[in-house]
């Protein structure tokens, strides 16, 4: 029974959502099926009881004792309470978002034609659209969708009502386009730059024209995207990105959920790319944000983390030197990962942590415990393992495991781009050359360093890379 579409979705949820689930579920509105009530509390009861072992047969025969079993009837069943559950997450998302609950109250109204109806519900959506905080491109989406059906309940009224009306109509699907349109186009930067797809992308250099020969200081929103699509495309000029942190940092109230932490990724995204180049003052730069982050409680807004921002967390502590503060964070932090990649995310974040630390053997044990799903926490992970080894001084094994870290870059040639996978490369070539000087004369060194100042700016964890080469030179 675990194994069911139905009970892993049920196991992936909080205790309180499981609770309302059954009360929706008990609810004669929405549920007259007992057979739906019935199978539920079995679930919840394999949900209560870790240990609890349960079997497809031992549910029919609790809920059709005197009938022989039929597998087509009860996936039925199970398909059945699965499309009540789709309908709970629907009433609970819907319960959560008033403005949307409003509008569709005057498509009701517009539907219906009952004059008092139609009063109070125009009454509704201005009382609930002057209270809408939230600046994200839906602010304008709901307004659009509000002015649309305003403009059809007040048809008998078209010399007084329809000119302004029809001009709100337009002007928020307007924002609404933009806004959206430079979301997704900065959502497609970031991936170029990480993947080898290319993304067709119409209208983008006219939608961008529009944006900077029109004021939209008072549209937050397309500030801050167009923002975002400065530090990603000009990311030298760096007055774009203190232009961002402050607008976020002065307005994060205005924004929620998921999309909040996404702003505030793109900023820190922004700092790691720094990081990496060697601009070393933004690591404070990092540090002041996440300050900021967890000082605000933004990165748990919705008691969720993704796995990239839970990394970037331990990443930038430990760069700082702030080991306790990583292993808090983990330890705080991990049940708010999603479930089905909780254990490799904390078990390379625990490896990051003892390889800081340099308790190396540790290290291994830490990235032998699991496979890594997601190419980006795979590549790290094996330059992590790399890395141990050249501490270690496993020559023979640094060699071994140099083939098969190439043997994977060239399997996924058509996933990561070709500087890159250079980057890598470039890395691989020096740890096996460092591990060669450690036999060779200061003659050797020196060649050593000329050959990584030739890839110098190409290669991934050049810095360590020079601090490793400075200690042999000094024995």
């Amino acid at each position: 029974m675990r194994s069911t579409k139905l009970y892993q979705i049920i196991s992936e949820l909080s205790l309180s959502e499981v609770n309302r689930f059954e009360k929706f579920v008990n609810s004669p509105y929405f549920n007259i099926n007992i057979l739906n009530i019935e199978i539920l509390k079995i679930c919840i009861e394999l949900y209560k009881d870790a240990e609890l072992q349960v079997s497809k047969m031992d549910v029919w025969n609790d809920i059709k004792p005197n009938e022989e079993y039929n597998d087509v009837k009860f996936r039925k069943y199970l398909s059945d309470l699965l499309k009540l559950l789709l309908e709970f997450f629907a009433v609970e998302e819907l319960r959560g978002r008033s403005i949307l609950s409003s509008q569709l109250l005057l498509e009701y109204a517009n539907k219906k034609k009952i004059p008092k109806l139609i009063n109070t519900s125009v009454q509704v959506s201005q009382h609930t659209s002057n209270k809408f905080y939230n600046r994200s491109s839906d602010y304008y989406l709901y307004h659009f969708q509000i002015e649309k059906n305003l403009f059809y309940l007040q048809e008998g009224n078209i010399e007084l009502y329809a000119k302004k009306n029809v001009e709100n109509i337009a002007e928020n699907l307007d924002k609404f386009y933009i806004a959206e349109k430079l979301k997704y186009y900065c959502e497609i930067l970031g991936r170029e730059a990480l993947s080898n797809i290319q993304y067709n992308f119409n209208f983008i250099s006219e939608l961008l024209s529009f944006v900077e020969n029109n004021d939209f200081d008072n549209d937050l929103i397309i500030r801050i995207y167009y923002l975002i699509y400065k530090t990603l495309s000009t990311p030298d000029e760096s007055e774009y990105y203190y232009q961002l942190k402050a607008i976020l940092f002065e307005n994060y109230r205005l924004f929620d959920g998921f999309e909040l932490q996404e702003l505030f990724g793109s900023i820190l995204n922004y700092c790691i790319a720094q990081i990496n180049i060697g601009k070393q003052d933004f690591q404070d730069e990092m540090i002041s944000i996440y300050d900021f982050i967890f000082e605000k409680n933004i990165l748990l807004n919705e008691n969720y983390l993704t796995p990239a921002k839970f990394k970037n967390v331990v990443t930038t502590a430990l760069r700082v030197g702030n080991y306790d503060f990583a292993e808090s964070f983990i330890k705080e932090y991990d049940n708010l990962l999603p479930v089905t990649q909780k254990e490799s995310i904390v078990t390379f974040s625990l490896a990051q942590i003892y390889f800081y630390k340099k308790e190396f053997g540790q290290v291994i044990k830490q990235l032998q415990k699991v496979e890594y799903p997601d190419l980006i926490t795979n590549l790290r992970a094996k330059t992590i393992y790399l890395a141990t080894l050249l501490e270690l001084k496993e020559y023979d094994a640094i060699s071994m495991w140099s083939e098969s870290f190439k043997a994977f870059l060239n399997r996924k040639k058509k996933e990561i781009p070709a500087a890159r996978i250079k980057s890598y490369q470039n890395f691989i070539t020096i740890v096996r050359l460092i591990a060669g000087a450690e036999f060779g004369d200061k003659k050797f060194y020196h060649r050593v360093i000329k050959e990584l100042d030739k890839f110098s700016g190409n290669i991934v964890n050049e810095q360590w890379l020079r601090e490793k080469l400075s200690e042999r030179f000094r024995m």
